[in-house]
């Protein structure tokens, strides 16, 4: 049935690129079905890409003339922020509006934190929203909200530009239950409309013609503005990229980038280093991972920057959670230092950075409580890609050299791959995390002890009242000594997880494709896409 499915995908993607049609279609690949556009319960990067083009929230995600990431007039066209930082009062747009016509009000985003906050919702991002202090947080009218925090958060101005505080039509939802997020019953008001879903294959979206942050008509960039988006859904890398090589894609990522071709594309492509760490998850609940020497012995026993250059995608190997370019909200020198005082080593950030250590990785093994007899099955989790499945692959060839160990490497479809997660989570498995805003908090908040996604279940008391320690203060040199403990207590001393590389992103776009901006949180926004005349 799926051979069947892309048959069709493809038949019909080549139909396309062969009509001609006075609309402006972008025409991009997925990769995957999007596990939900219900973006209270969203939790991954391919929900995203489509919640992301047809709602907008109290901010928008834009960049200052020096790249950096800020936010921009959204609903909310002007805002205050009390001394404190506790308080924030919002100035919502009156022409800001929903796609039935009814105007966008303050208890819309008030709904959305009740629900998103609801036990009964079992939303994965509640935590980072129990920040607001619902009881006090209030619509003073249509036109402005008030939200009181519970403490000084420095980074919660970007949470209000991301999907976790996009209002919500509690009546619609009420109305279709379920059902609410499919193409007849979506209300949104972003700049695109979700025109149709046809699961498992595409996702057509159109542009919103009441958006109240619509480029103006006698903008000379208003005639070639894309009209209609077309997301497919491709899994195979190779069958997208050569669909893009036939002019029936405009715009690919690594999801349509195979690696057998990417040092081919590495001169066309373009680069974006994202804020994004790719890990192995351990389970600290199932043998042998419960046990530090264990999760050590496997760590060190990785060569990273080795594993990059077999996946070949220009990534950068990696030791630390919080990825270097927030450098400054931590200090990798002092982790180097302690690591080095503690095995008694002279190694480099670089030899750091690589965490390459095979005598340690033996040592470690041996004080472990577990032996090889002790080790008959450990799974190895990935999700069913390319990339995911020639990264396993490396892996278990550097355990089973190293250690002695062989692990079992299971691969499943995405939607499947994140339930299996979160319900019966196995010993290993491999994830990423992009950032949901620029600020070291995003990452290191996933392993508090209450985060929904913090699938391997590592609890530490003092990482908890550290992490919210170090969101609640404002001044910079002190955030950056709180984050260099947490990082040490996470990636030295309780080895929580494997940090092995950040992501690298390769964009090929066609040549009459304007406008199409990728930011280092590998967010795309389409409704400034220009298409020209080729």
């Amino acid at each position: 049935m799926k051979n069947f499915i892309l048959l069709i995908t493809l038949f019909s993607l080549c139909a396309c690129s062969l009509q001609k049609s006075p609309t402006k279609i972008l025409r991009m690949n997925l990769g995957t079905e999007p596990p939900t556009l219900d973006w209270n319960l969203a939790n991954d990067s391919t929900s995203f890409d489509i919640i992301s083009n047809i709602m907008v929230g109290l901010t928008r995600f834009s960049l200052d003339a020096n790249n950096n990431i800020t936010v921009t007039a959204g609903v909310a066209d002007s805002w205050q922020i009390s001394a404190d930082n506790k308080k924030y009062l919002f100035h919502l747009n009156p022409k800001a509006q929903w796609t039935d016509g009814r105007q966008v009000i303050a208890q819309d985003f008030i709904d959305s934190f009740e629900r998103l906050l609801d036990p009964q919702t079992a939303a994965p991002y509640a935590d980072l929203l129990s920040i607001i202090d619902l009881k006090h947080s209030k619509a003073i009218d249509n036109e402005n909200l008030e939200i009181v925090l519970k403490r000084p958060a420095a980074y919660f101005i970007y949470l209000t530009a991301y999907g976790l505080t996009l209002p919500i039509r509690k009546d619609l939802i009420q109305k279709h239950g379920r059902n609410w997020t499919e193409s007849e019953n979506l209300v949104s008001n972003g700049p695109f409309t979700l025109s149709s879903w046809h699961h498992e294959y595409k996702i057509t979206l159109k542009r919103n013609p009441n958006f109240h942050l619509q480029i103006n008509t006698q903008d000379p960039r208003y005639k070639n503005l894309a009209q209609e988006i077309r997301f497919f859904m491709v899994p195979e890398q190779a069958s997208a990229f050569n669909l893009f090589a036939n002019d029936s894609l405009d715009f690919i990522d690594n999801r349509s980038i195979p690696l057998s071709v990417m040092k081919q594309i590495a001169n066309e492509a373009q680069k974006i280093a994202i804020l994004r760490n790719t890990y192995i998850g351990l389970n600290h609940e199932k043998k042998p991972f419960d046990d530090i020497n264990m999760r050590k012995a496997f760590s060190y026993a990785i060569d990273r920057e080795a594993l990059v250059n077999i996946i070949g995608k220009g990534d950068q190997a990696n030791n630390t959670w919080i990825p270097p370019s927030l450098k400054n909200f931590f200090n990798t020198e002092l982790l180097v230092q302690n690591f080095n005082k503690e095995f008694a080593l002279t190694a480099s950030e670089k030899d750091y950075q690589r965490g390459y250590f095979p005598k340690l990785a033996k040592e470690f093994f041996a004080k472990s409580k577990y032996k090889k007899e002790d080790l008959e099955k450990i799974v190895f989790l990935i999700p069913n890609r390319e990339t995911s499945k020639i990264l396993a692959e490396s892996l278990q060839a550097m355990w089973q050299q190293v250690l002695g160990i062989t692990v079992e490497i299971q691969s499943l479809e995405w939607k499947v791959f994140l339930a299996k997660l979160k319900n019966d989570t196995p010993e290993l498995f491999r994830l990423n995390w992009g950032a949901d805003y620029p600020d070291p908090d995003t990452f290191i908040s996933l392993f508090s002890s209450n985060n929904q996604i913090n699938y391997g279940h590592f609890k530490n008391s003092q990482y908890d009242k550290l992490s919210q320690e170090a969101a609640s203060i404002l001044d910079l040199n002190t955030r950056k000594k709180l984050y260099s403990e947490l990082e040490t207590i996470l990636s030295q001393q309780e080895q929580a997880i494997i940090p092995l590389f950040i992501d690298t992103q390769n964009i090929l776009t066609k040549t009459n494709i304007k406008g199409l901006e990728v930011n280092s949180m590998d967010i795309s926004f389409l409704d400034k896409v220009e298409i020209l005349e080729k």
